[in-house]
Order: C-alpha cells, then sequence, then structure tokens
C-alpha cells in the first residue's frame, strides 16, 4: 500500500459488493492504478485528431469508473478525504506525465461522468466538451433530453453550454433586474478633426461608425471631441453633459424580431439618414428558439413591438457577435423592453458587463 499523505492509502479495486464493502483480490498500489490510467491515454495518444476527440470520451469514462472504485472504497467521513486526496495526486502525476487536461476538475468531471452516466449511453457524436457541460445538469431526464437532442442536431459545445447555462439559472437571481437605464438625448453628435487633411477640417460623428460632413452652424471655435446638438435648420448647439456616453440615444423602427433578446432596427441618425442594425438587449438571457421557453420569449417581444413599431434605443457598444447592445423602450410610456422580460420571467437576467 502506498501512502498519499494525510495518512491515506490506497488499497482499493476494481470490484464491488452489493453490500457496500470493496475489495478485490489482492491489494493494487497506488503505482498500479497510475499505471492502469496511463495505459488507458496511452491507448489514444497514436490517433488522428477526429478518432482521437471519439476515443477520448470512453477513456475518460474509464478513468472515472476507476476513481468511482476509489471514493467507494471506505465509509464514513474519511471517504471523502480520501477521494479527494486520491483524485488530485492523480490529476498532478497525469499532469506531469501527459500535460494539460488532467488538472483536479477536469479529473472530478471524470469520476461524475462514470456515476452519472452508463458506458453504453456515450454518444459518438459527442465530444468529452459537451459531456462536460451536460453533467452540470442535475436534474437527469433534462439532460437526457438535451445530449439526445445535442447528438440529433449536431450542435457545437458552445452551443450546448449556452443552453445549459440558461437551465441552470438560479431563479432567486436571474428573474430580478438589477440594472438602470443610462440617461440619453436624442441627435447629439459628437465633433471629430479631419484626420485626412484640413479641408473640410471638422468631421460629424453620428455613432454606427458614420462620419459625414455637416456645416457647424451656430458654433463656433469648436473643439476635438466636443459634443453638440443638432437642431433644426441643421444648426448646432453646445450642450453641456456628465459623461459622453450620454449622446448614444436614437429612434428607431422594428424590421424584426430574430428572438426573445435580439432584433432587427432601421436607426434613425442625427442627419436623417439611418442604418440597419442588429441589436442586443442588454442584460437579458432569453432561451434558445429551439427550446420553448424560447419560443415564449420570442412571442413576449413580438406582442410589444411589431414591424414597423418606433422604439428609442440607448446603445452600449458591441457583443462578441457583432450585435449593438442596447436599452429598448416602446410605447407611449417608454416601457423598458429589457427589465420587462425579465420580471415576466419570459427571459433571465444576465450581467454582460458592457
Amino acid at each position: 500500500m502506498l501512502g498519499l499523505g494525510g495518512g491515506v492509502v490506497y488499497d482499493g479495486g476494481m470490484n464491488t459488493n452489493t453490500d457496500g464493502k470493496s475489495r478485490l483480490e489482492g491489494l493494487q498500489t497506488y503505482a498500479s492504478l497510475l499505471s492502469e490510467l496511463s495505459a488507458l491515454y496511452d491507448s489514444v495518444v497514436g490517433l488522428g485528431v477526429r478518432a482521437r476527440e471519439q476515443a477520448l470520451v470512453k477513456v475518460f469514462w474509464e478513468m472515472g469508473n476507476r476513481i468511482v472504485t476509489v471514493l467507494q472504497m471506505e465509509d464514513g467521513v474519511r471517504t471523502a478525504q480520501y477521494g479527494a486526496n486520491v483524485v488530485e495526486r492523480l490529476g498532478k502525476d497525469l499532469t506531469e506525465k501527459y500535460g494539460k487536461g488532467f488538472g483536479r476538475t477536469n479529473m472530478f468531471y471524470m469520476r461524475r461522468f462514470a456515476l452519472e452516466m452508463k458506458r453504453s449511453d456515450i454518444a459518438p457524436a459527442l465530444s468529452w466538451t459537451h459531456y462536460k457541460a451536460l453533467l452540470e445538469v442535475d436534474d437527469r431526464a433534462a439532460r437526457e433530453k438535451l445530449m439526445q437532442q445535442a447528438a440529433d442536431e449536431q450542435l457545437k459545445s458552445g452551443r450546448l453550454r449556452r443552453l445549459v447555462n440558461w437551465m441552470k439559472g438560479d431563479e432567486s437571481t436571474v428573474y430580478a433586474f438589477p440594472l438602470t437605464p443610462r440617461e440619453g438625448a436624442l441627435n447629439v453628435v459628437k465633433v471629430e478633426r479631419n484626420p485626412f487633411g484640413d479641408s473640410p477640417k471638422w468631421l460629424v460623428n453620428l455613432g454606427f461608425h458614420v462620419r459625414c460632413v455637416i456645416p457647424l452652424k451656430g458654433v463656433t471655435k469648436v473643439v476635438d471631441g466636443e459634443l453638440l446638438r443638432l437642431g433644426s435648420g441643421r444648426r448646432m448647439a453646445r450642450v453641456e453633459f456628465a459623461r459622453a456616453a450620454i449622446r448614444y440615444c436614437y429612434e428607431a423602427q422594428v424590421v424584426r424580431v430574430v428572438d426573445g433578446d435580439t432584433l432587427v432596427l432601421r436607426i434613425r441618425l442625427a442627419n436623417g439618414t439611418s442604418v440597419e442594425e442588429r441589436i442586443r438587449l442588454r442584460g437579458v438571457d432569453a432561451a434558445e428558439l429551439d427550446m420553448p421557453e424560447g419560443k415564449q420569449a420570442k412571442r413576449f417581444v413580438e406582442r410589444r413591438v411589431r414591424r414597423g413599431d418606433w422604439v428609442r434605443v440607448h446603445t452600449y457598444g458591441g457583443d462578441m457577435y457583432g450585435r449593438y447592445v442596447c436599452d429598448l423602450f416602446y410605447g407611449k410610456q417608454q416601457n423598458w423592453l429589457n427589465r420587462e422580460l425579465v420580471e415576466k420571467r419570459a427571459a433571465k437576467f444576465m450581467d454582460m458587463k458592457v
């Protein structure tokens, strides 16, 4: 028997009796267990990328199955510490031998994989990244349904992760909306010095990467970066705002509702021209459209804003998919759609860090 620290030793085996006593004919040392796990991993090292990815799922299940045996060896409080020491030691030794992939978290995923799923249930179409996401769904029926959906629709692991994160939301926090809307004013633009020469000297930044030449009637001695309001007759007036971001406020027409947190809008700029943009509602996380909750969220939005309706938006910059993150206000009372979606439980709150 080999000590692992903290008075813990490994004397386990692969077979367990139904009465809870676990013993193996002959004692294995920790080194023997490490050798078994290494041999399992070595069996896939020489495979091609695709074949290796598929084989790794079954190899990690087998590794987890051995770890489960170790954790079931002793009863009482000692078992948890015993198992944790074994798993952490295995992870360190395997990492030293093979590099990444055997950290503490990944090793415990392997253990849970063997506990929660049968080897015969493993779907060849799903990768280890898929299964790590699925293992975070505690409800087995929901997990099995999601696993079948991922296999049938060949969902990428990133999309599956988003579905899982949505399902895991804690009701005590995800239906509270802690944000406040930013103050905004229409037709506020920023004056910028022309970087290409002195004629014209100034350009007007209208937002959405649109710059144009507008005579600066009504003002003199402007400075680079100054905020002005474009009024009737295209006359400019100086404005005083505590925050420059207040200028990102626009009127827009609804083109279509994409889903519960994304719309396409035709946004009117200060000079009367317009740009069509896909926008994402700030702080709102609606389910995917292939989930019943996703369809419900889209209907919720469609009942409040229809094609051609005028709305007001305050933008906060772009997200990783190229959409502008915004607050959207609709109707005569300027109802805040973002907050309504969450507080009416049509979607969940998500802190977007914008």
